[in-house]
């Protein structure tokens, strides 16, 4: 990426909008969770160091969910999760929001209009 050497430990492979990304810890830097693009890395190695659990790192992430991470960070961007309502202009298009943002998106009707209720990094709706 910038000359630098990164050492991860490596949690899931990911394929985002044709691209490959790498979801790992970056130990002693950027929190619990860091993620790279494949095609960005050179002279990736595997080394003979211990992996670092997620839970080790931060005991929040015990039970961590790729799903609902994938759910939340659409554009694979870090950042902010934000929860976010969107109006949803014609009914057609619930099974869209639906597929983009998981099923746990919370469909509701006020004043005769339909609204989506979403859970997502604030970059993707940028």
């Amino acid at each position: 990426m910038n000359g630098y050497t990164y050492y991860v430990s490596p949690y899931y492979l990911i394929n985002n909008c044709g691209n490959y990304y790498l979801l790992c810890h970056y130990r002693d830097k950027y929190g619990p969770i860091s993620v790279y693009r494949i095609d960005y890395m050179t002279n990736t190695q595997l080394m003979d160091d211990d992996l670092v659990k997620l839970e080790d790192i931060d005991p929040t992430y015990k039970n961590f969910s790729i799903t609902k991470y994938l759910n939340e960070h659409i554009y694979i961007f870090g950042g902010k999760v934000v929860e976010a309502t969107l109006e949803i202009l014609s009914e057609n298009s619930i099974i869209y929001v639906k597929d983009w943002f998981g099923e746990q998106v919370k469909i509701f009707n006020k004043d005769k209009i339909t609204y989506a209720l979403i859970k997502t990094n604030e970059n993707a709706l940028c």
